[in-house]
């Protein structure tokens, strides 16, 4: 079914990211860059709501680039999140046999592109729950080199703490939306822990000779006198930026600067919500409908 290939190309090129951001935390150009000119080219000359579609992809752009600016979102992760909008902006009906082949019925009338609940169930499989635990575990081995650890932890438990009323309000809303408390836990141990993991586990000097626009400042750790020589004012850069940086940073004879050198990689959840999305339709409509 020619319906088809457009889902075949967002399920094998995010799974190929996916693979490649697991293994060497980049997602490659020529795959996103494919990915987009596929999508683009698929939108041109097969949908018939071209308009809308291409509106709701330059909306994901800008919203993807401006998070990518400041660091919140890596270049790889907006042009891939760009690339699925413009590929399956919306539920794929093609894919509704295939689902109740397994035995699912998938919601395929939610009223936001599907693009929403694969960001949010990434986000929530991910940073929000599994890497959440993973640096909890990490910060427990190195306590000893945390400064006022306990005391931070206490704060942890009093922010869970407080979710509580919610959680019961939340429940007689929804029972199976309890399930999307647990990443909001897991998210809140860690919160008063955001500098330490930085820290720790994230940054290190790099060579700003060798720095690329794949790179993020370490802002957080970096002197207000060293930002203002070197004009830094976010943590990404472009190209030009770049440039500029480097040949203040030649003139002044600085040779360092401190970077975020491992951000957890985003790819492996992105391509999971994607594979329950197109199956489910909508997850949270899905959780709605299973009650």
């Amino acid at each position: 079914m020619i319906e088809l290939i457009p889902v075949i190309v967002a399920v094998i090129g995010t799974a190929i990211l996916a693979y490649t951001d697991y293994k060497t935390t980049y997602m490659p150009n020529k795959i996103t860059h494919s990915m987009l000119l596929i999508g683009l080219a698929w939108v041109l000359f097969f949908d018939p709501q071209m308009i809308s579609t291409l509106t709701i992809a330059l909306i994901v752009f800008v919203i993807t680039f401006v998070m990518y600016l400041f660091g919140q979102m890596g270049g790889g992760d907006m042009k891939l999140f760009t690339a699925l909008t413009l590929l399956i902006p919306y539920y794929p009906k093609a894919m509704i046999p295939i689902a109740e082949s397994i035995g699912i019925t998938p919601v395929i009338n939610s009223p936001y592109p599907l693009l929403f609940p694969i960001f949010l169930l990434a986000g929530l499989i991910g940073p929000m729950f599994i890497i959440s635990i993973w640096y909890f575990f990490k910060l427990s081995k190195i306590r000893k080199k945390i400064k006022e650890y306990n005391k931070k932890l206490i704060k942890s438990i009093i922010l869970i703490a407080l979710l509580i009323p919610f959680i019961f309000i939340w429940f007689s809303f929804s029972k199976a939306f309890l399930i999307l408390f647990l990443p909001v836990i897991t998210s809140f141990l860690i919160l008063p822990f955001k500098n330490d993991i930085l820290k720790h586990f994230s940054m290190k000097k790099k060579k700003i000779s060798k720095l690329d626009d794949d790179d993020v400042l370490a802002l957080e750790f970096i002197s207000k006198t060293r930002k203002k020589q070197l004009g830094l004012w976010r943590k990404t850069f472009t190209a030009p930026e770049l440039k500029k940086i480097k040949a203040k940073a030649k003139k002044l004879k600085i040779k360092q600067i401190e970077v975020y050198d491992y951000l957890p990689q985003f790819g492996p959840f992105i391509l999971l919500s994607l594979l329950i999305n197109l199956l489910v339709g909508d997850f949270l409509f899905y959780l709605l409908m299973i009650v």
